[in-house]
């Protein structure tokens, strides 16, 4: 998996580019976290490029737990 950043309006864009599987996702998992350090208004994940998840991962988006998801302005978008 390689992970593109870009920005839009002044959110946080994330291209994920091949396959979502167990080794890719405690790193994909740090990755948004660090994004979060400094909360955007949104951190997109665009998810056009991802060739197949493990259904093992399904849930790396879900289980991001970080102060920044509950505060109004920061959304993490799939």
């Amino acid at each position: 998996m390689r992970i593109r950043r870009s920005s839009r309006q002044g959110s946080v864009v994330l291209t994920l580019v091949g396959r979502l599987d167990l080794a890719a996702a405690p790193w994909l998992q740090r990755v948004i976290l660090k994004q979060l350090a400094e909360p955007p208004p949104a951190i997109i994940c665009d998810l056009s490029r991802v060739e197949g998840i493990d259904p093992l991962c399904a849930g790396v988006f879900t289980s991001i737990r970080h102060p920044a998801l509950g505060w109004p302005g920061t959304a993490l978008v799939l």
